[in-house]
């Protein structure tokens, strides 16, 4: 291709501004060369005025051309001493360009590439040689990557001349950026590897940061220049430093580490007034709050991300802070509406930012998720669609990402209680990310959880609850067994043991969800209302009546508080029916209770009948 670019932006400059890059491996002539090469000029003038003379240029017999050649031959003899030295100034300027291979010492070579391996294989794990398998192939296409573009950005300017110095200097600095993220991370699998790193390793991999934005010109340009000071370019040098160690160990799954490396970044920033660090740390430092469950604090600190990102000029910094913002306003803290007004924000900040398919997937997979919680399970279906056809196109079907948005769109079809639907989107995931990252990976325990889900409904409960036991194990061996993920896992469990009529067990079961989650989550969000009328229904089924009112009234309230999907309502209205029928005092509630149940559930179609037929049935025999 005559020019290189990421977006149709960064391409409609280089088209009217550059010379076209160099072709490899061709055998086409010189004089058919310099005919395309004229055709690409980027002046009008400069091109053929029309087919009929290009037609004729094509027509041209190479013989009588090589024959007036030769007649020159002689005149070319008489500047062959200039042309040597020429040829001399040229290799030498080749000879700037070189040595990209060796910049990679100590970062991804034979030595670290031993080490990396010697640690994975003392680990323990089953599957180590796998993992280190996988690990190896990706670093040896990013570093591969890497060095090209490293030379060609050089030799853009020194042998080119089609790029500034100035330029240079940014594109230079971008890919030393990627390279010190890159040292951190191999440092941290070659020297403080353990099990979680092991199984966060395929995964870390896949999220360095895209070497793409280092050959944007536009985005290059568009942000705050390197600090020019000494002194202060070495404090952003080291406060950089912690952060790319900050964040290989969130990669490697070691969340707390992380943050506590984040946490000592931003003390240094009260030393330092510098737009961009100061965005990439409260960043780094809002991202491992999230993932951590503190997601007050996470809000905070994105917030100030997002300012500075603005204020250092840098469009894509801003355009990732707002998407993470909506996951944590929409999810971690269940305010729905503010999360959707960032959503729109950071869909423009993703925009004016080139719109990068990997953050418009982001946006949209957030917003999705919000929307889901609150039931508006259509609208969240096409924000999903719409991210997967962007992976897709930019990355291919077999992207780790992908098989994220197939989980994800496979709960959605599950919730519409489109079972086979969801069953296929949720195997597909497993299946890419068990040949992603290896069928023991933990990026396995979520599509295994889903799966769980859609056997429990079509009545396979074996199956489910092997599929959830693989993916509790899974999540409790790398977050740890007080981790809100996990409770997803045991809430799944209780509900398993309850259809199968264990009710004893699936209170177990909903007590252990209910307390992992008020503990990460706080006694206010709505995540509790589900164990919380899973305990109502277990007690109810066991005929304990009275014992199952107080967690009912709980759900209830945080159902009306936060809102969230219409039939869970309906679900929690129903067994609060039920529980309050036994006292006479309670009966006109029941009912009214029992009656807003069936309209939600008619108000769902076909796919909520039976439920609505169940409360139906209810309501006469309780009419009076």
């Amino acid at each position: 291709r005559p020019h290189s670019a990421n977006t149709m932006r960064a391409l409609r400059l280089k088209v009217t501004t550059k010379p076209i890059l160099p072709p490899t491996n061709t055998k086409v002539s010189a004089p058919l060369r310099r005919l395309v090469l004229r055709g690409l000029s980027v002046a009008k003038e400069a091109r053929y005025s029309s087919m009929t003379e290009l037609l004729a240029e094509l027509s041209k017999d190479p013989r009588q051309r090589r024959r007036r050649i030769l007649l020159v031959v002689a005149g070319f003899l008489l500047i062959g001493a200039s042309f040597s030295a020429a040829t001399v100034w040229q290799d030498r300027k080749q000879s700037l360009c070189k040595g990209a291979q060796q910049k990679l010492a100590q970062v991804w070579d034979d030595e670290i590439r031993n080490q990396v391996k010697t640690s994975f294989m003392a680990s323990g794990k089953t599957y180590a040689a796998d993992t280190f398998a996988r690990v190896e192939k990706r670093l040896n296409d990013y570093t591969s990557q890497w060095v090209a573009m490293r030379t060609d950005a050089c030799q853009a300017t020194h042998v080119r001349g089609e790029q500034s110095e100035h330029l240079l200097d940014l594109r230079m600095l971008c890919l030393n950026r990627r390279l010190g993220q890159l040292r951190a991370l191999t440092d941290l699998f070659a020297r403080h590897c353990d099990g979680t790193v092991v199984d966060k390793a395929v995964s870390a991999t896949f999220g360095l940061t895209d070497l793409a934005v280092c050959d944007d010109t536009e985005a290059l340009t568009a942000v705050v220049a390197p600090p020019q000071d000494a002194q202060v370019e070495k404090k952003v040098n080291s406060i950089r430093q912690q952060l790319d160690q900050a964040v290989a160990r969130q990669k490697a799954g070691k969340y707390r580490e992380g943050l506590a490396i984040a946490e000592k970044a931003v003390q240094a920033l009260a030393e330092l007034d510098y737009a961009p660090v100061q965005a990439e740390a409260y960043l780094v430092l809002g991202d491992l709050q999230s993932y951590t469950g503190k997601g007050v604090d996470a809000e905070a600190s994105l917030y100030k991300a997002a300012k500075a990102a603005a204020a250092a000029r840098d469009g894509e910094l801003r355009a990732k802070t707002t998407a993470a913002l909506v996951y944590v306003i929409g999810y971690q803290q269940a305010r729905y509406d503010a999360a959707l007004t960032i959503g729109h924000l950071a869909e423009a900040d993703v925009a004016r930012a080139g719109n990068s398919s990997l953050l418009q997937a982001e946006v949209q997979g957030s917003v999705s998720i919000v929307l889901a919680t609150q039931g508006k399970y259509q609208q969240a279906r096409l924000r999903l669609e719409s991210a997967l056809k962007l992976i897709q196109a930019a990355y291919g079907k077999r992207h780790p990402k992908m098989a994220s948005l197939h989980n994800n769109l496979g709960s959605i079809l599950y919730q519409q209680r489109k079972f086979f639907e969801a069953k296929e989107h949720f195997q597909v995931a497993l299946s890419v990310f068990e040949q992603t990252f290896g069928p023991q990976h933990p990026k396995v325990a979520s599509a295994l959880n889903n799966l769980g889900l859609v056997m429990t409904d079509l009545g396979e409960f074996a199956s489910a609850l092997s599929h959830y036991h693989k993916a509790l194990a899974l999540k409790e061996a790398v977050l740890g067994a007080e981790h809100p993920d996990v409770a997803y896992c045991w809430n799944n469990l209780g509900t398993v043991e309850y259809e199968r009529g264990n009710y004893d067990k699936a209170s177990k079961h909903y007590s252990r969800a209910l307390a992992i989650w008020e503990k990460g989550l706080g006694a206010l969000h709505p995540l509790l209302a589900q164990p919380l009328t899973g305990l109502g229904t277990c007690a109810l089924a066991a005929g304990r009546a009275r014992e199952a009112v107080p967690p009912l009234e709980r759900a209830l309230a945080l159902r009306e508080k936060n809102g969230g999907d219409p039939n869970d309502f309906a679900d929690t209205r129903f067994a609060l029916a039920r529980a309050l029928w036994l006292e006479a005092k309670h009966r006109a509630r029941a009912l009214q209770l029992a009656r807003q149940a069936r309209e939600t559930y008619k108000a769902g179609g076909e796919q909520r009948r039976r439920s609505e037929q169940k409360v139906q049935a209810w309501l006469l025999a309780h009419r009076r």
